[in-house]
């Protein structure tokens, strides 16, 4: 009992000196040595009460805004691709993930455990169709010279740029709508001209897609390792 909040927690007792405190996906887990009392453990996390409480509030918060596409895998689930609800469904024939832009629909075949990664592989397929057209079309006549675009799956970043000319963007941007793709997208090839963030590199950045600031502030806010599905946040 945590100020009035009932706190389920797991314990793990060890071979550990100390107790440490680990908020996971399936909640609270403490761990502690094999030979402490309940009386100092309850004494222990009642000290930490309020780390504890305001973790539990983020770890809640966030379950509302994201979540990982194999938990979007159930018949009826809306799938946020390229800004827009899609709505996944199951048939028996043919046996192979569509993703219908037109009718905003994701077929998947029937009784299978690998539905999660066959339809990551479609969207990353479509992100990479898509995320190359989205350059060609931001860096035309801009000078720019070669690059290459490659797919990542990083949990903490959107894109990155290397010396070698190689832009690598999070496949879990095609969730996103088209504007939000155009801005890592010129984020990235800005680093072509400046490999560095200085006044130069968001004047190209600018150049490269005006209005650019919404997207870059919001995207920062986002979970780039989920799927967002935060209701106050409009993808349609």
């Amino acid at each position: 009992m945590l100020d009035g909040t009932v706190v389920p927690y797991m314990l793990q007792l060890t071979q550990r000196r100390s107790v440490g405190f680990l908020i996971a996906e399936e909640g609270l887990i403490i761990r502690a040595p094999l030979r402490i009392s309940p009386l100092m453990l309850d004494e222990i996390i009642q000290g930490k009460k309020q780390w504890l409480l305001k973790k539990l509030y983020d770890r809640e918060h966030q379950q509302k805004r994201w979540a990982r596409l194999e938990q979007r895998v159930e018949d009826g689930e809306p799938v946020p691709v390229l800004g827009q609800h899609f709505e996944l469904h199951y048939r028996d024939k043919p046996r192979k993930v569509e993703i219908n832009l037109h009718e905003r629909l994701i077929w998947l075949p029937t009784d299978t455990p690998k539905a999660p990664a066959l339809l990551t592989k479609q969207l990353q397929h479509l992100a990479l169709a898509t995320f190359q057209q989205l350059a060609d079309s931001l860096a035309n006549n801009q000078k720019l010279g070669e690059f290459t675009i490659h797919l990542s799956s990083p949990k903490h970043r959107w894109g990155s740029c290397n010396s070698r000319r190689e832009i690598r963007l999070n496949w879990r941007l095609i969730h996103y709508p088209q504007h939000f793709i155009e801005y890592v997208i010129a984020h990235e090839l800005a680093h072509l001209v400046h490999m560095n963030h200085s006044a130069n590199f968001w004047a190209t950045v600018e150049r490269l897609l005006p209005n650019y600031q919404a997207a870059h502030k919001t995207l920062a806010g986002m979970n780039p390792a989920m799927v967002p599905i935060d209701p106050q946040f409009s993808l349609s």
